[in-house]
């Protein structure tokens, strides 16, 4: 009956087989030629690493979508060694030597994917061009020198420190305890989360590029990176009014101040509005997240290690036994040697960007991985990922990695164990924005810990002992308003 109504009935059901049988041939083909090229002829075959990995990017992609860009490559270089091929193009490495020679220089270009990250246009974070990012760092470069940063410190106090001592005091007397720590460091501003999500976006771009085509994927995400851009954009307009009378200009020095007269010394160029509002938002993303994961991160360390607490606190009270006078920026750097330990031990065991900084191999090729053997040679156009976390975690450089030690950074092998910390990158791409995160760092922990007596509540001793982290780029605590709850008082 259906026969005459149903245009596919009479179709040959032998065709459809056929069709079938050469579809299913053809992708067992396709498979079969890639396991071949990529074991066989491939320039990466003798690579070490998982067998799906050398085949396919869609292992090394689920990983890093479901956060674990940093626990993932750590397992894989404690199997294989410093030189892992995660991906059929990309390259893991750990050794220190051959992460420095990949940083060092310009030769070794940042990879696509900083541009699949990349916010309106190149910006400090995501340039590939060596000469847009020399250009870019001799900008902005002046800003954070030290004698410039110095000129900010009372706002960098009053913003961060003084801003964080004012809400503990109202807590201690609204609430006593049990308040989530990270929360109390970076408050619940629409800014944060705008950032953070926007950050998450990236990362999901730099995995899937297409996704950018798809705005109806993750919606709320894509909510926050027009909110955060609006907001630069917002907020730079109102600061160019506000310096159209000289006196009120004066009163502002920070850092939208500095990237707004922003000149490259060699050519006088300064930035467009577009590039500031661009190196705004990028600022706003790397200066929220990153130090406040990085304090999050050392208070549960001292909290955890009772005995480097007692070291700190014998230091700071024999350095400043006023505790009503706040402690400034170059007190503590003189007289707080352990204070900076604590904070370096804490970049090394948890550095805020703890996964891979993917670059290009230049013409001529690259060999990694020498010592034991002759190293593995890899062509122009490979993609070598130095890791930050998985090199941080090697036993050869640091005996007993997992081992909270702030000592690695006192006395003979202070300055050796120094140079092999990528907490902030290293080389021509290091951190621009690094002298900053010290002065916040210092001064927060500094002060926080001068006056205040911190302790864990005790349904959270097991999670402080063994906190788990996701890291899709910024490393953060799992569940952190619940598992970063601590309990403050009043030092008598």
């Amino acid at each position: 009956m259906l026969g005459g109504y149903f245009p596919f009935a009479n179709i040959d059901t032998s065709l459809v087989l056929v069709g079938t049988e050469v579809l299913v041939g053809a992708v067992v083909g396709y498979i079969s030629w890639r396991i071949f090229y990529e074991r066989v002829m491939s320039p990466l075959r003798d690579v070490p690493g998982p067998f799906l990995n050398s085949i396919t990017s869609l292992v090394s992609n689920i990983q890093g979508a479901l956060g674990k860009n940093h626990s993932y490559p750590i397992e894989l270089h404690e199997k294989y060694g410093p030189v892992v091929r995660i991906a059929p193009d990309i390259v893991s490495i750990s050794d220190p030597k051959d992460i420095r020679t990949v940083l060092a220089t310009h030769d070794f270009r940042k990879s696509q994917i900083y541009k699949d990250m990349e916010l309106v246009e190149p910006n400090t974070f995501s340039a590939q061009d060596p000469k847009l990012n020399s250009e870019r760092r001799r900008q902005i470069g002046p800003t954070f020198t030290w004698s410039a940063m110095s000129k900010m410190e009372s706002l960098v106090y009053k913003s961060g420190p003084g801003a964080l001592i004012e809400k503990i005091e109202q807590l201690i007397r609204e609430l006593g305890f049990g308040k989530s720590f990270k929360s109390v460091l970076v408050g619940h501003h629409d800014v944060i989360r705008w950032a953070h999500e926007t950050v998450q976006l990236c990362i999901m771009y730099s995995i899937f590029p297409w996704l950018r085509k798809l705005p109806m994927v993750f919606p709320k995400w894509h909510e926050s990176e027009r909110n955060l851009l609006k907001f630069s954009t917002n907020t730079i307009n109102e600061r160019i009014e506000l310096n159209k009378n000289a006196e009120k200009a004066k009163l502002r020095q920070d850092l939208l101040q500095a990237y707004l007269f922003a000149t490259d010394p060699h050519t006088n160029i300064k930035m467009t509005q577009s590039q500031v509002m661009t190196e705004t938002a990028v600022m706003l993303i790397a200066g929220t997240d990153t130090s406040s994961e990085t304090l999050t991160w050392a208070v549960r360390y001292l909290m955890s290690k009772k005995d480097v607490l007692a070291k700190l606190l014998k230091e700071i009270d024999a350095a400043f036994p006023d505790k009503s006078v706040p402690i400034a920026f170059q007190d503590a750097k003189d007289k707080l040697p352990y204070l900076e330990a604590i904070i370096l031990e804490t970049l090394r065991i948890s550095p805020a960007v703890p996964s891979r900084l993917p670059r290009d191999v230049p013409p001529g090729g690259a060999k990694f991985g020498g010592g034991d053997n002759d190293g593995y040679f890899l062509p122009e156009g490979v993609c070598v990922a130095p890791h930050v976390m998985a090199s941080h975690y090697d036993p050869k450089t640091w005996p007993d990695p997992l081992d909270f030690r702030p000592e690695r950074f006192l006395g003979s092998e202070a300055e050796a164990n120094k140079k092999n910390n990528f907490g902030f990158s290293w080389g021509v791409r290091i951190c621009p924005g690094r002298r900053l995160a010290w002065i916040e760092m210092m001064l927060t922990l500094a002060n926080l810990f001068h006056k205040y007596e911190l302790s864990i509540p005790k349904d959270l001793e097991h999670n402080y002992k063994n906190m788990d982290s996701v890291c899709y780029l910024m490393l953060s605590p799992k569940n952190a308003q619940n598992n970063c709850r601590i309990s403050i008082k009043r030092r008598e």
